[in-house]
């Protein structure tokens, strides 16, 4: 990812998709990091309900990652932060959203739905 070739690719394209060796091992596919992963066009080729579940959804994964050792060890007590009781809720359910059997494929349209019913299951439509 610091090779000056990939640094000037990545300027050049669209965004990239980052494959995680470490996601692979616990059984999720396609392997990406969400977190480490762009794209410049999003904004301009998706509605701005799916922009902002996106959004939404990259910040819940970002406070799980951020909090995750302390969640693990048991340190984290439930009701500190409602940000990250948050996403200890939703992480299961965005992580079983993101993995998919390898022979499987999905349009847009119906895997933003799909997403869309993991907050509308508890009232929390964004």
């Amino acid at each position: 990812m610091d090779e000056p070739i990939s640094d000037a690719v990545r300027g050049l394209l669209d965004g990239h998709l980052v494959l995680d060796r470490q996601l692979a091992e616990q059984g999720q596919y396609p392997a990406i990091n969400i977190m480490k992963s762009v794209s410049r066009l999003m904004q301009k080729i998706v509605s701005q309900e799916h922009l902002q579940l996106s959004h939404h959804v990259r910040s819940l994964i970002a406070t799980f990652e951020e909090n995750k050792e302390l969640i693990q060890i048991g340190a984290y007590k439930k009701g500190s932060s409602a940000k990250v009781d948050e996403a200890i809720y939703y992480q299961p359910k965005i992580m079983e959203f993101l993995a998919q059997p390898m022979t499987e494929s999905i349009k847009l349209d119906d895997s933003f739905n799909q997403l869309k019913q993991i907050f509308k299951q508890n009232g929390d439509a964004q």
